[in-house]
């Protein structure tokens, strides 16, 4: 299993952090590649929700099921995720000591798809390619939840 964790430091409300991190259909909207999410279950999101995701560039495309295992509001999501990759991960929402705003880490453990071949190969750029793909969609989250912040501030 790979590791990848990062984090950024968001200067928004908790609140609405978690609301974007609880909004599966609105994912494409800022994970790098993230193509369509479709909500499986009903009701509030929460343990069980399932979401069937693909996302992909170019001509490959890789498709999973997503289920949400822990869920603490506004602090914590845990997930698990079978299909074309395998793992689970999660978000961590941590308040910051000297500034406002919160600390958002994203972490995943995963089997890497394929065959022996492309997972050797993966042990090569994988990682990189995984850190790389993480870190932007981190920064469009920031981008998105700061500038809903600032326009909030414009009309107070």
């Amino acid at each position: 299993m790979k590791r990848v964790e990062l984090s950024i430091d968001i200067d928004a409300p908790a609140s609405e952090i978690w609301a974007v991190l609880t909004d599966p259909a609105g994912f494409p909207d800022w994970i790098k590649g993230m193509q369509s999410v479709q909500v499986l279950t009903e009701g509030d999101y929460g343990v069980g929700t399932r979401y069937h995701a693909s996302a992909g560039t170019g001509k490959r495309t890789v498709e999973w099921t997503v289920e949400i295992t822990v869920v603490e509001p506004e602090r914590r999501i845990d997930f698990s995720y079978t299909g074309d990759a395998e793992g689970n991960g999660g978000w961590l929402i941590e308040p910051l000591e000297e500034e406002s705003g919160y600390r958002v880490t994203s972490f995943d453990e995963f089997a890497p798809p394929g065959n022996w071949l492309i997972k050797l190969l993966s042990k090569l750029w994988l990682d990189n390619a995984a850190r790389s793909s993480r870190r932007e969609s981190l920064e469009r989250l920031k981008e998105m939840l700061e500038a809903e912040e600032e326009d909030e501030t414009e009309y107070e």
